[in-house]
């Protein structure tokens, strides 16, 4: 996938610093967000940035969802809410660190969503649509999506 808009821009003052800012689109086709790790690079003319991948079995990497992931993750969370009633306590009792089915599905929109936690979060709310549409209920759903996609600190 190509970006073939040229794209003019101005540099702004953020405190000492001079700040170049990335279009949504750029930084979906990139596949990075606001934490994302970038190597810069210049030939003297150009300036190049250049997501930084970090390796596949670091524990601690954030990596942006791509905009495919973003989109899937919204979904799921409306069908768990609209569809099957979700409140925001089913969904804090196997979220990793937001609150509410609200704040995650904003986080996955806003391309905000994307670290360690975010990732076991939606796996786990992978997890609890799939029971659910097998008919569990949410007392039986929760356990089993914690215990199916556990934490790092839950491995003894």
């Amino acid at each position: 996938m190509r970006y073939d808009r040229v794209v003019e821009k101005r540099l702004s003052t953020i405190g000492n610093s001079v700040a170049l800012t990335i279009d949504k689109p750029i930084l979906r086709l990139l596949g990075i967000g606001r934490n994302s790790r970038v190597k810069l690079t210049t030939d003297g003319r150009r300036l190049v940035v250049e997501p930084i991948r970090p390796l596949p079995d670091d524990p601690n990497a954030s990596v942006s969802l791509t905009q495919a992931e973003a989109v899937d993750g919204v979904r799921v969370m409306l069908e768990l809410t609209e569809r099957y009633g979700m409140s925001a306590r089913e969904f804090a009792a196997f979220s990793l660190r937001r609150k509410s089915p609200d704040s995650m599905s904003t986080a996955l929109a806003y391309g905000s969503a994307g670290d360690k936690q975010d990732r076991l979060t939606m796996e786990r709310a992978r997890v609890c649509l799939r029971l659910r549409k097998q008919g569990q209920q949410w007392d039986e759903i929760i356990p089993a999506a914690i215990q199916e996609v556990p934490t790092p600190d839950d491995n003894p």
